[in-house]
C-alpha cells in the first residue's frame, strides 16, 4: 500500500512537471508592422521575447531584426504562417538558436503566405527540427543567404552543391535527415552567394 501511494505520488508529480512544462511555451506573435529588433519585447504581442521552446511568428508584413547585439533562443521561428500573410527576418550579425524548426512562408501542410529570411551575417544554428522553405500549399518561402553561417547540428548528409555559390535549390530539392526541405507542392528557393553551410556530424 505505502509503495502505490508513493508510485502514485511520483505519477503526480511528472504530470504536473509535464503540465508545466506545456504551460510555458507560447506562440507568440511580432506585432510591428516595420522594423525592429527581434530583442524588443515590445514588438512581440506578449510583451516578452519568445523564449527556447515558444513559437515565434511574424505574419502582420513587419521585419524582425537580428543584429551583431542580439543572440536569439527560440523553438520555431516561423514566418508567414497563414494564407494571405506576410512576414520577413532579416539577419546581419548575431546568433539565432533555434530548438525545432525555421519554417519560411507557411506553417502547416495547407495554407502558407509568402515567408522570406535574408541573412547576411551571423551564424544560424540549427539545434533541431528542420529548415522548411514553403510549408504549405500556398506557401512562398525564399531564404536568401548571402553571408554568415548556417550551421546543422544533427545531420548526416547535405547534399553537395549547396556548398556552392550562388545555388539556387528548385522547389522539388529536399534534403531527409532532420533539416533542409524545399517542399514539393509549393514556391520555396534557396539562394546562397558566399556564404558558409557547415554539418556537424554525429
Amino acid at each position: 500500500m505505502k509503495i502505490r501511494r508513493v508510485v502514485l505520488k511520483l505519477l503526480s508529480a511528472i504530470s504536473l512537471l509535464g503540465l508545466a512544462s506545456n504551460a510555458t511555451a507560447v506562440t507568440n506573435y511580432w506585432v510591428n508592422s516595420a522594423t525592429g529588433n527581434w530583442n524588443e519585447p515590445t514588438n512581440w504581442l506578449s510583451g516578452a521575447i519568445p523564449g527556447a521552446s515558444d513559437d515565434a511568428r511574424i505574419n502582420n508584413g513587419g521585419t524582425a531584426l537580428i543584429d551583431d547585439a542580439q543572440t536569439v533562443n527560440t523553438g520555431f521561428a516561423v514566418m508567414a504562417d497563414t494564407n494571405g500573410t506576410s512576414g520577413r527576418l532579416q539577419m546581419t550579425g548575431g546568433r539565432l538558436v533555434s530548438n525545432f524548426d525555421i519554417r519560411i512562408g507557411g506553417n502547416a501542410a495547407t495554407g502558407g503566405g509568402n515567408g522570406v529570411f535574408d541573412q547576411s551575417g551571423g551564424v544560424v544554428f540549427m539545434n533541431g527540427g528542420n529548415l522548411n522553405v514553403g510549408f504549405g500549399t500556398t506557401a512562398i518561402g525564399t531564404y536568401n543567404l548571402s553571408g554568415g553561417t548556417l550551421w546543422f547540428g544533427d545531420t548526416a548528409f547535405v547534399p553537395p552543391d549547396l556548398a556552392d555559390d550562388n545555388i539556387i535549390l528548385p522547389r522539388h530539392a529536399f534534403q531527409r535527415r532532420n533539416q533542409i526541405w524545399v517542399r514539393a507542392i509549393q514556391i520555396g528557393q534557396i539562394k546562397n552567394s558566399y556564404a558558409a553551410i557547415v554539418c556537424a556530424l554525429n
